[in-house]
């Protein structure tokens, strides 16, 4: 798998553990942890993708 896809699939999983964590604590001006993890690693493997 390319890290292009990796990165994408790793985009999905982030948005939609963020949108459960909204959805349970009824906050929108909250960023799950996951999501920030999820992020960070997705950003690093998009840097590698285009380098």
């Amino acid at each position: 798998m390319s890290l292009g896809v990796t990165s994408a699939n790793l985009a999905v999983i982030q948005y939609a553990t963020q949108l459960v964590h909204t959805y349970t604590h009824k906050v929108v001006g909250v960023l799950s942890i996951p999501m920030i993890c999820m992020k960070s690693s997705g950003v690093v493997l998009m840097i590698l993708g285009i380098a």
